[in-house]
């Protein structure tokens, strides 16, 4: 597991990445965020034939505050998920990436974010 501030996907964070692929009709719309514990390692987010291999999602945790979610293909060797998490007023967004086995465990990873990242988030500029 690790983290990143600011996010690594900067300006155009997961969500509006996700958004821009719907629109351009290359991706399907992001499944609700309380649905990756019950989805990830089912036979939906294997790569399959190739063709398929990340699955995303999108929601509120219960403080609120949004998620985007992007998972690599969980039959993959050393699959992978990043959680890009908005912090503090000034537009920041921080992300974790961990194993798609670890997804349970996502509210207390968030829980160790906030707590790593506020007070930098608190001094950053508006983006």
């Amino acid at each position: 597991m690790s983290y990143a501030f600011p996010s690594l996907y900067g300006g155009e964070g997961l969500k509006e990445s996700f958004t821009t692929g719907v629109k351009g009709w290359t991706r399907e719309p992001p499944r609700p965020l309380t649905s990756a514990e019950s989805t990830l390692g089912t036979e939906e987010t294997l790569k399959g034939d190739g063709t398929r291999g990340e699955t995303r999602f999108l929601g509120k945790l219960r403080d609120g505050r949004e998620m985007a979610l992007l998972c690599t293909a969980t039959d993959w060797p050393n699959p992978t998920c990043s959680a890009e998490r908005p912090i503090g007023k000034s537009g920041q967004r921080y992300l974790i990436i961990f194993p798609p086995k670890a997804i349970a465990k996502l509210t207390r990873m968030v829980e160790i974010g906030d707590e790593l990242f506020s007070g930098a988030a608190a001094n950053c500029k508006p983006l």
